[in-house]
């Protein structure tokens, strides 16, 4: 199996397969950092070599057979927050846990200050995330409003949305910081997902999105993951690997 990627390609190497080239490094250097990602998300060989694993066993369950060659482009879901350190950014780290929990999904994590327009034509999902400050944040407000091309062009329809806010009250306008985040989404003609009914729901979350109040809990963040791996379920399904084999 041959898989090219933007960032590596086994070319020279036409029959050695992923496994087989990580394998070694794995097992002597586990817990070692192999790389950072762009979005600053660290990798250590374990992880390459149990999401290589996962990409093995679902390229096989969809019919590939050894010695096949594939070239592999796969979904990316555009994570999308304004915050720095502060409850929003842990619920953040929770939701990209779900997304990473799925095999064939690529995940762009950024804040706000460092994500560019261009991201959203390339995403096919996105998963909004603001503090709630009686509302979501001008700044966010104001960087949704500059996408307005797209909004014209209709670029972003039919790609999956979903949302996320935190604050210090459960009654201080949480799900209103989710509509108007939603309706950002629903605007751009995506594809919204949210959160089924739950005894956690008691607790946390909402049918608009993953929460949190004062502090980040253990159902938060369980709730924030649920609604990443839902996200990039249904975003794995709606535009699979794009590729040929041969």
């Amino acid at each position: 199996m041959i898989v090219h990627s933007p960032w590596f390609s086994l070319e020279p190497y036409p029959q050695i397969t992923l496994t087989q080239l990580l394998e070694p490094s794995a097992s002597r250097f586990q817990d070692k950092l192999a790389f950072i990602a762009t979005e600053g998300q660290e990798y250590t060989f374990g992880h390459i070599w149990e999401a290589c694993r996962r990409l093995g066993r679902y390229l096989q369950d969809n019919g590939l057979q050894k010695g096949e060659r594939v070239a592999i482009l796969s979904a990316t879901v555009l994570l999308l927050f304004d915050s720095r350190g502060g409850l929003t950014e842990q619920l953040a780290d929770a939701v990209a846990e779900g997304v990473r929990s799925v095999a064939g999904v690529t995940l762009s994590h950024r804040r706000l200050d460092d994500a560019g327009i261009d991201e959203l034509k390339r995403c096919d999902a996105l998963i909004l995330g603001s503090p709630n400050w009686s509302g979501m944040t001008g700044k966010l407000k104001d960087w949704m409003d500059h996408s307005g091309d797209l909004w014209e062009t209709g670029e972003l329809a039919g790609k999956v949305g979903a949302a996320f806010t935190a604050g210090w009250s459960r009654s201080g306008g949480t799900e209103a910081t989710l509509l108007q985040l939603l309706h950002l989404l629903f605007a751009h003609g995506m594809l919204v997902i949210g959160l089924p009914w739950s005894n956690r729901m008691r607790r946390s979350g909402s049918y608009y999105g993953a929460t949190a109040h004062g502090e980040v809990t253990e159902d938060d963040r369980a709730q924030a993951r649920e609604l990443g791996r839902r996200v990039a379920d249904l975003t794995q399904r709606l535009f699979p690997a794009k590729g040929e084999v041969s």
